[in-house]
């Protein structure tokens, strides 16, 4: 459809209807339809509410090539609007005796996704989880006992620092006991233990074993080890971050 249309129409109501010399009560065009829809919809819009005899559709802009922007149904009392993306305005022109009643209606066609979603705030950067390894501890020894083994470079390293820390706990039981007291002793049980956990794989652990003893030699230093329940207690510390290497 074309512009010339509306000359069309005029002319149609003249000749047919000779509205000049037999005017009509009234003429009025109405459209009642969607205003939006999604791609692939069924858009009709409805003028049968209007009053008047002929029917006349337009819409702009035009798809391009042959496919039909909008079809004329039932008379040219509806019209289904094409269901391609893009916003359309259609024009209804109502012609009577009376004379010719205009009517504009606007249809948006979304892309089925809608509209851009503007972005939202940046969620929050994640904390990492702790490392494993033990817990906090009263000479702050385990963690580096756990951190020590974690850089030996042995096959069994899980299973002899699982033994280790047996040795440990068994020390730390003598200890309780009374069987160990002074500090001498209690350091040639603790080697002795050590020595039998890891046998052969004893070269390996040597790191290990420096690691702990410049620790050790702090924590003495210190007076933290006043007696045998603190001896006591740093063995089984120790114990603790090595039961944590996997």
């Amino acid at each position: 459809m074309r512009a010339g249309i509306w000359g069309a129409v005029l002319s149609l109501s003249v000749v047919l209807f000779g509205w000049v010399m037999m005017r009509a009560e009234s003429v009025s065009a109405v459209i009642v339809g969607p205003t939006e829809g999604s791609a692939g919809d069924i858009l009709i819009l409805d003028a049968s509410g209007s009053v008047g005899d002929c029917f006349a559709w337009q819409v702009s802009p035009e798809l391009p090539g042959e496919m039909p922007t909008i079809e004329i149904v039932d008379g040219g009392r509806r019209c289904v609007v094409c269901s391609v993306t893009g916003r359309y305005t259609v024009f209804l022109a109502v012609s009577n005796a009376a004379g010719v009643s205009l009517a504009r209606w606007t249809v948006d066609v979304l892309d089925d996704t809608g509209p851009p979603v503007p972005p939202g705030p940046s969620p929050p950067v994640p904390v990492p989880p702790s490392p494993p390894g033990p817990a906090p501890d009263r000479f702050g020894i385990a963690r580096v006992a756990y951190d020590a083994a974690q850089l030996v470079q042995s096959p069994n390293r899980a299973a002899e620092s699982a033994a280790i820390a047996s040795g440990l706990e068994g020390v730390a039981a003598a200890i309780a006991a009374g069987t160990l007291r002074g500090d001498q002793e209690i350091l040639d049980a603790v080697l002795s233990s050590n020595n039998q956990a890891l046998g052969a794989s004893v070269p390996l652990w040597v790191g290990w074993g420096q690691t702990i003893g410049e620790r050790l030699r702090t924590i003495y230093m210190s007076g933290m080890l006043k007696g045998p329940g603190d001896w006591a207690a740093l063995a089984l510390e120790v114990a603790g971050g090595m039961k944590a290497v996997k």
